[in-house]
C-alpha cells in the first residue's frame, strides 16, 4: 500500500490466506448444517402433530442460521497485514474483511534469527512457546521465519511472507540476525 512512497523505513504487506481442506470444509458444513437443522425440526415438529408451531420456529431457525453462517464466515477468508514501521514489526489478521486481530509486534532489533523458510520447520521451533504461521501457504516463494522473545522471556516464532523491501529493512535493523539475502 505505502510502498514507493519513499519512506526509507516504512513497508507494509498483506497476504491472503489459500483456501485449504478445512476451510472447505467448514463452509459446507455451514450450509449443510443450517439445512439439516432446519429439516430436522420441521420434521420433528410435524411428527408430533405441532403443527401451530411450525411458521414460527422456521422463521427464527432461518434467522438463527443466518446470523450463525454470517458469524462463523469470517473464519473462512483470513488476511495476513504486515508492517514495518520504524523498526517494529506488527503482524495482523482480518477475518472476513471486517474484524482485525493484532498477532503480534516485535522490535526487529531483537530478533535472534531472520532466515528462509527452507520446506521443513525452523530449528526455533521446537523450543519456542508460540508459533505464529501468518502466510498464505507454506507453498510461498518468499517464507521467511523469525525467533524472538518477549519481555517475560517467551520464545516465540514467526512465518511470514517478507518482499525484497521488508528483507532490506531486516537487514538494515538487525543485520547480524538476519540471514536472508537480497536478491
Amino acid at each position: 500500500m505505502y510502498e514507493g512512497t519513499g519512506s526509507a523505513n516504512h513497508a507494509e504487506h498483506s497476504v491472503l490466506v489459500k483456501p485449504t481442506a478445512k476451510t472447505k470444509l467448514l463452509k459446507f458444513g455451514l450450509f449443510a448444517g443450517a439445512i439439516a437443522l432446519f429439516v430436522g425440526v420441521f420434521v420433528i415438529l410435524s411428527l408430533i402433530e405441532m403443527d401451530f408451531l411450525l411458521l414460527p420456529s422456521s422463521v427464527m431457525l432461518i434467522v438463527l442460521e443466518v446470523f450463525g453462517i454470517w458469524f462463523f464466515w469470517k473464519y473462512t477468508g483470513i488476511e495476513y497485514d504486515y508492517l514495518i514501521a520504524t523498526g517494529d514489526l506488527t503482524v495482523t489478521a482480518i477475518y472476513g474483511g471486517r474484524s482485525r486481530k493484532d498477532i503480534f509486534s516485535v522490535k526487529i532489533s531483537s530478533a535472534s534469527i531472520i532466515a528462509p523458510y527452507e520446506g521443513k520447520p525452523a530449528n526455533e521451533e521446537s523450543t519456542a512457546d508460540t508459533v505464529y504461521s501468518c502466510v498464505s501457504s507454506f507453498d510461498a516463494t518468499d517464507i521467511v521465519y523469525i525467533a524472538f522473545k518477549d519481555e517475560d522471556g517467551k520464545k516465540y516464532v514467526a512465518y511470514i511472507e517478507a518482499p525484497q523491501k521488508f528483507i532490506k529493512l531486516f537487514k538494515f535493523y538487525n543485520s547480524t540476525a538476519c540471514k536472508v539475502t537480497v536478491k
